[in-house]
């Protein structure tokens, strides 16, 4: 893994190509869920190709966006 440094006004999107990396991927080494974390100089872990396959966690973008649960109806 390298490391990098976010520009003043780089955007998820921008950073991911840049850095020839999948916008997902570079929030799941991070641990990052929102963009907001990319302030400007901040370092970021940048991974290499076979991360995914050794980290296989759910990708942050996946989490932010996955339809809430239905309350249950029955009683405890």
């Amino acid at each position: 893994m390298r490391w990098d440094l976010v520009y003043e006004g780089e955007n998820l999107t921008q950073l991911s190509a840049r850095l020839g990396v999948p916008a997902c991927m570079l929030m799941r080494a991070n641990r990052i869920f929102s963009e907001a974390w990319l302030l400007p100089g901040r370092e970021i872990a940048v991974p290499d190709a076979g991360f995914c396959l050794r980290d296989r966690g759910i990708c942050p973008r996946d989490a932010v966006h996955s339809p809430a649960k239905q309350p249950g109806n029955g009683r405890m």
